[in-house]
């Protein structure tokens, strides 16, 4: 049963749902460190970390491209990704130096966390 703060937050607009896995402004991807083998989770802001592409006439964005460079928890190696998206923020194309992506079930299942 949700709490009463829970539900005040859902009448007035907010979420009241928890968990990192379903927050509506960011996407996650999980990778795995190409040099020490270390799982990483990543979050992605849709609202900041996305830059807006322009292509073709008129002035609407085509769609956008992510350049992020993370750094292993545990040996501190920089691992490149480059992912673009449509103008409706889906997922087109994804390209990773220094490690390997992961699906979330094998995170889950090398790291033993709870899934939110």
């Amino acid at each position: 049963m949700a709490s009463l703060w829970e539900r005040i937050r859902a009448l007035l607009g907010g979420s009241a749902r928890t968990g990192a896995e379903q927050d509506d402004r960011a996407f996650y991807y999980y990778l795995l460190c190409g040099k020490c083998r270390t799982p990483l989770r990543v979050r992605v802001s849709k609202t900041t970390e996305l830059a807006e592409e322009y292509e073709g006439p008129g002035d609407g964005v085509s769609g956008y491209v992510l350049n992020k460079d993370v750094i292993c928890t545990k040996c501190f190696r920089r691992i490149h990704l480059t992912i673009t998206y449509t103008a409706a923020r889906r997922e087109k194309h994804r390209e990773i130096t220094g490690g390997t992506f992961l699906e979330p079930e094998e995170y889950f299942q090398l790291t033993g966390a709870p899934r939110p």
